[in-house]
C-alpha cells in the first residue's frame, strides 16, 4: 500500500450564514496585544474590525476576537487530529484509498473533508466517550505509535496497517494476516508516526468553532457574515461568523512559541506526604500511558486549554514542577502569554508560574489557584537567548496543578518580522 501523497487537504464546508434563531443577538469582543479590550461590539461592529485587520497587508502583534459567550454546539461522537494541531468534530468518518474522509452535519448543513493519511494522527471513535478519552487523544497527539493500531475495548490493540475504515468495521493487515474489527469495539486509532509530515510554515489565523474544531490558515478574509480561511493546499474554508468561537491572528512580527524549537523539558515530582493525594497524582504522572512533562496544545489531562471558560488552540499544558526552556527568536523584544490553572481541575490545584531570562528570574506571579482569573504576562526579553518557562508547588502540594501556558508568544522589535521565518513544528 503506497501512502507516498503529496501534501493536499481538501476541505468543502458549505456553512449558512444566519445565527441561531433561539437566544438573544451575539456581541463580541476584540483584544490587541497588551490593550485594553474593545467589548461588547455588535455583529456589524464586530465584522468591521475583523476585516479591518484581515484586510491588513502587514498585520503586527497578536490580535484576538472571539465570540461573548458563544453556546456551544454538542460534540459530534468522532474526532479527527491532524499532524499540524487541529482538531475536527465529526459524525461519520471513513479510511479507504489512502485518504481519510469526514462528514460534519452539528452546525446546519452537511459538510465533507477530507485528508492524505500523512495529514492525520490518528481517530477518536464513539466508544472513546466513556472509556478515558483524554488519555487516548494524549497518545495520539504526543509521540504517536511506530504501526497503525487499533485501540479497542479494555486496552487491547491490534497493529498492522489500516487498510479500510467505515462505521460498520475496520480492515487490518496484522502480521498474523487480515484482521475485520467491528468499529465498535474501536475507542481510537492511530496513524503510523513513520507517515506524519511536519507542518513547516507559521499559522497566520486560528480558529476554534463553536463546536470544537480547530482551523489553522496561512490568511483569511471576511465575506458577508462569513470567514473565508485560505489553508495550505486545502482550499477556502467557510465559517459563519456566528459560529466563530475564538479567532487569533498572528502578526508578522509574533512568532508563536509552540512553533519555535525547545528544549527538552524537565519535571521534578512533589513527593513529601504519603497521602492518598499524592499517590493518586503519581499514578496519573507514570500510568499505563506515560507523557511528556509538556504538553503542546492541551492541558496535562488532555484536553484543550481553557482557563475561566475562555479555550485556547495553542499553548503549552504542564503539572507543577516542570520547567520548559524555548529559544528565544532573532530580534525578540517582548514575551506575552496568558496563564493560570486549567478549568479541568474544577476550581483546585495551586501553582506558581515563573519566567527565566538566560536561567535568571525576571518575572513571578502570585499563587494562582483554579477559581483565579486568568493572568497576564508581558515581559520584554532583555536580549536573552533562552527563556524558561517554570512552574513551582503552591501551598497545597502538586494537587491538581493543571497549570496552562496559553497563546504565548514573542514579539520581534521594529525592523523584524517583515517576511515570516521558517518555524519547526514539535509534536
Amino acid at each position: 500500500m503506497t501512502r507516498l501523497l503529496p501534501w493536499t487537504v481538501a476541505l468543502c464546508l458549505a456553512i449558512e450564514a444566519s445565527p441561531p434563531a433561539l437566544g438573544a443577538e451575539p456581541t463580541f469582543r476584540v483584544s490587541e496585544g497588551g490593550a485594553e479590550a474593545r467589548n461588547g461590539l455588535s455583529l456589524d461592529q464586530a465584522l468591521t474590525a475583523l476585516q479591518s485587520r484581515l484586510a491588513d497587508p502587514d498585520p503586527r502583534g497578536l490580535w484576538v476576537f472571539e465570540q461573548t459567550d458563544a453556546r456551544p454546539l454538542p460534540a459530534p461522537p468522532r474526532m479527527v487530529l491532524l499532524t499540524n494541531g487541529d482538531r475536527i468534530p465529526a459524525d461519520d468518518i471513513t479510511l479507504a484509498d489512502d485518504r481519510l474522509t469526514a462528514t460534519i452535519d452539528n452546525v446546519g448543513v452537511p459538510q465533507t473533508l477530507e485528508w492524505p493519511l500523512e495529514a492525520v494522527r490518528g481517530v477518536l471513535l464513539p466508544a472513546s466517550l466513556e472509556t478515558g478519552r483524554p488519555r487516548l487523544a494524549r497518545l495520539l497527539e504526543g509521540p504517536g505509535l511506530p504501526d497503525d493500531t487499533l485501540l479497542l475495548e479494555g486496552r487491547d490493540r491490534v497493529a498492522g496497517e489500516i487498510v479500510e475504515a467505515t462505521t460498520e468495521e475496520i480492515r487490518v493487515n496484522a502480521p498474523s494476516g487480515a484482521v475485520e474489527v467491528a468499529s465498535n469495539r474501536v475507542r481510537a486509532y492511530a496513524l503510523s508516526r513513520a507517515l506524519w509530515r511536519e507542518n513547516s510554515s507559521p499559522t497566520a489565523v486560528l480558529v476554534i468553532t463553536t463546536h470544537g474544531a480547530i482551523h489553522s490558515a496561512k490568511s483569511a478574509v471576511v465575506r458577508g457574515a462569513r470567514v473565508t480561511l485560505h489553508c495550505e493546499d486545502a482550499g477556502d474554508v467557510v465559517i459563519p461568523i456566528h459560529a466563530v468561537a475564538r479567532l487569533t491572528s498572528y502578526g508578522q512580527d509574533v512568532r508563536d512559541a509552540t512553533q519555535l524549537p525547545r528544549d527538552e523539558a524537565t519535571a521534578t515530582p512533589y513527593l513529601p506526604a504519603r497521602t492518598p493525594a499524592s499517590a493518586a497524582t503519581v499514578r496519573r504522572l507514570f500510568g499505563a500511558i506515560p507523557r511528556p512533562p509538556v504538553l503542546a496544545n492541551r492541558h496535562y489531562d488532555g484536553g484543550l486549554l481553557q482557563v475561566r471558560g475562555r479555550t485556547y488552540a495553542r499553548g503549552f499544558g504542564v503539572f507543577s514542577g516542570t520547567a520548559l526552556r524555548l529559544r528565544v527568536p532573532e530580534g525578540a523584544e517582548r514575551f506575552r502569554a496568558t496563564i493560570g490553572i486549567d478549568d479541568a481541575a474544577d476550581g483546585g490545584g495551586a501553582a506558581i508560574f515563573r519566567v527565566l531570562a538566560d536561567d535568571r528570574e525576571i518575572w513571578r506571579s502570585n499563587v494562582q489557584t483554579g477559581r483565579d482569573a486568568a493572568a497576564e504576562v508581558d515581559i520584554p526579553t532583555g536580549g536573552a537567548t533562552t527563556f524558561t518557562l517554570a512552574v513551582d508547588y503552591g501551598p497545597g502540594g502538586d494537587v491538581l496543578d493543571l497549570a496552562d501556558w496559553c497563546e504565548p508568544v514573542f514579539v520581534l522589535e521594529s525592523g523584524f518580522g517583515d517576511e515570516a521565518a521558517a518555524v519547526l513544528t514539535k509534536p
